[in-house]
């Protein structure tokens, strides 16, 4: 707050003309930043969390923002007794602030960023160009009103006379861009879920088809030794007389028979 006490001239104390000297070249930069050409050159990966991101990012930088400025109506305006190291101090911090919401901005309009992301890029520049305008036209004020306050209170319609009160609060609204920033990151989110559930249909197993077991040619130790004696007892019935011929017949004739099952069943399996 900034109180004068009217007469036929207006005074201010040195510290308050040294604060408005102070703050001219940070409201320089600040006019000069928010218009400074950008020329896309940064890659974009993902949008919606580059977005996410500068929220978080902006959120905090207000908030130190109004910690600055208290700081200079604390420290300063309302202490007599600040010295001019103080007051420029004072502007410096506040100066940094700011420049962080203009490196942010720069930032911003640099992203090289293609189709839908063209527009989130630039609602979220002009996001910060809201802000930024509205943190100059609160610096401006002040400015013009250390620097001149005759004409500062003629232009506000003040009385010349008595005792003048002025309050310089910042206050920042909400960006109109915010609600379409929100909505444009609302769609692709929808978007990518769409994609998503399409992949993951893609890549679900078909049905099972059930196919015919494959036919199994594998011959056991028991059809081997069965061929193995069929194959001895035809050699001895050529070679040994009487029965024990006819026992070695009979013998083959039970292995023939089984092996003969044997590879019966194989081929009624394969067919089947």
């Amino acid at each position: 707050m900034l109180r004068w006490l009217m007469d036929n001239e207006i005074t201010l104390s040195p510290r308050l003309t040294t604060l408005g000297i102070a703050l001219r070249p940070v409201l320089a930069r600040l006019e000069q930043g928010i218009d400074a050409p950008a020329t896309p050159a940064c890659p974009v990966l993902c949008m919606r969390e580059t977005i996410s991101a500068h929220f978080d990012s902006i959120q905090r930088t207000i908030q130190r923002l109004e910690h600055r400025i208290d700081m200079l109506m604390v420290d300063v305006v309302a202490n007599e007794a600040a010295t001019d190291t103080e007051i420029y101090r004072a502007a410096s911090l506040l100066e940094g602030v700011i420049d962080e919401l203009l490196d942010a901005c720069r930032e911003t309009r640099e992203m090289n960023t293609h189709g839908n992301d063209n527009i989130a890029r630039n609602l979220l520049a002009d996001m910060y160009r809201h802000t930024l305008n509205e943190i100059r036209s609160w610096l401006a004020d002040l400015v013009a009103t250390l620097v001149d306050p005759r004409s500062a209170l003629e232009k506000r319609g003040f009385s010349l006379t008595g005792q003048v009160e002025l309050t310089f609060a910042l206050k920042l609204t909400p960006a109109p861009q915010l609600p379409q920033i929100v909505e444009w990151a609302r769609k692709q989110s929808m978007s990518t879920s769409s994609k998503l559930h399409m992949g993951a249909h893609a890549l679900m197993p078909g049905p099972r088809v059930n196919k015919p077991p494959e036919p199994d040619y594998r011959v056991s130790a028991y059809d081997l030794l069965i061929w193995f004696l069929a194959i001895v007892a035809a050699i001895i019935i050529f070679t040994t007389p009487g029965i024990l011929i006819l026992l070695i017949f009979l013998l083959f004739v039970f292995g023939f028979i089984s092996a003969l099952a044997s590879l019966l069943g194989a081929i009624f399996s394969c067919r089947r």
